[in-house]
């Protein structure tokens, strides 16, 4: 996911806040994060079994707003 962000990045499809909120998502504990969607936009996505809370509150810090989904349950 992470390594995906980076090109996104190369490639002027991402956002300071975006590359914020990836690199805040990973210093909490995430796995990885990355932007969802067409790309330039406002959403991102971080996988962070184990840690949804420290991970939310570091996007929330950053000025995002966290939605914490559990995937295997859905």
């Amino acid at each position: 996911m992470t390594l995906s962000q980076v090109e996104e990045k190369r490639i002027g499809a991402s956002t300071e806040k975006i590359e914020r909120l990836c690199a805040a998502s990973v210093e909490a504990g995430a796995f990885g994060a990355k932007q969802m969607g067409a790309g330039g936009g406002g959403c991102m996505v971080a996988y962070c079994p184990g840690r949804q809370d420290e991970v939310a509150a570091a996007i929330e810090a950053e000025g995002g707003v966290a939605y914490v989904c559990d995937v295997f349950r859905w």
